[in-house]
């Protein structure tokens, strides 16, 4: 599962695999009555195409890794043991690209930083 919290912390990755598998991915805040802090609203509001955004957050709705795909948020959806193997070979071409770090920077904007400034790399 990831749902809330784990959720949010799956849509922050600059690629997005996971497994298929029965659990559930979602934000379901509503449901339990938690604000969003100002870190994870920037990246759902950034990572969310609109009008996902809005039935994801006030619907609070859980999917599948299949609807996450389907719907944009994850990039595939693959067996648990390809997992390891595709996020390596992944990070391997997007390491590769000289502006990587620069155009993440430039993507990310906003969000980024605040990242950044969580992680201490400021």
């Amino acid at each position: 599962h990831a749902i809330g919290a784990g959720f949010i912390i799956a849509l922050a990755c600059d690629w997005k695999f996971l497994a298929l598998a029965p659990g559930k991915l979602g934000l379901n805040q509503i449901a339990v009555g938690i604000k969003y802090p100002p870190v994870p609203i920037n990246i759902v509001l950034k990572e969310i195409p609109q009008p996902h955004v809005r039935r994801l957050t006030l619907g609070g709705a859980l999917m599948t890794a299949k609807e996450t795909v389907d719907l944009g948020l994850f990039d595939a959806a693959l067996a648990p043991e390809e997992l390891l193997d595709a996020a390596v070979q992944r990070a391997q071409e997007l390491a590769a690209h000289p502006g990587f770090a620069t155009v993440k920077a430039q993507v990310r904007g906003e969000t980024g930083l605040m990242l950044r400034g969580l992680a201490g790399l400021d």
